[in-house]
């Protein structure tokens, strides 16, 4: 039997194209530019993304609210973030696109501080910190949960603090406050 080398040619040559594509798919936003982060312009405070070497960088939102504690979806898809209201008493957290597209504000509690949102290992939840002063003056610090659309909002009502950040077993890692403050892990329920 003798090979043909055109025709291994082009066997190689369509495998090579086909990794190609398939690699060129798996490549998000989130892998080019692995940095969020958000900066104070002239006009406000917006999220960015960067490459690791800070050689590039893309303005993502454009909000005179103010813009932060932002966090990537698992799947580099989405980005969780927080934004400011009425004068910065209300905090809100939203989603965004990886692009800047399909800004969705999911929390609305007016005066209160919702801040610091996290994305579970699968992408399904987010958890988050909320801060507000109740009827008697006291500041109350509490560590809530909710699928990624905004839906089904609860407060994990063991947990005291802020800060949340679900490790990749699914529990969430917090701290406590106020005062000197000290690290806990604990499940999602």
């Amino acid at each position: 039997m003798t090979l043909n080398p055109f025709r291994s040619f082009k066997i190689i040559g369509a495998l090579a194209v086909i990794f190609i594509q398939h690699t060129h798919a798996q490549i998000t936003l989130s892998t080019a530019y692995p940095i969020i982060y958000s900066s104070q312009d002239a006009e406000h405070r917006d999220l960015y993304i960067t490459t690791l070497d800070g050689s590039d960088k893309k303005r993502l939102t454009n909000f005179a609210g103010g813009n932060g504690y932002s966090a990537w979806s698992p799947d580099g898809k989405r980005i969780a973030f927080y934004a400011k209201y009425d004068d910065r008493k209300t905090w809100s957290i939203h989603t965004v696109n990886a692009e800047g597209t399909n800004r969705q504000r999911l929390t609305q509690m007016k005066d209160y501080w919702d801040n610091s949102p996290t994305w579970s290992p699968d992408g399904a939840t987010i958890a988050f910190a909320r801060a507000f002063t109740d009827e008697e003056g006291n500041r109350q610090f509490q560590i809530w949960q909710m699928n990624a659309d905004g839906t089904q909002q609860q407060q994990i009502q063991s947990l005291s603090g802020g800060g949340p950040y679900f490790g990749p077993n699914g529990q969430i890692v917090y701290h406590s406050q106020p005062g000197p403050s000290e690290i806990f892990i604990a499940n999602a329920d």
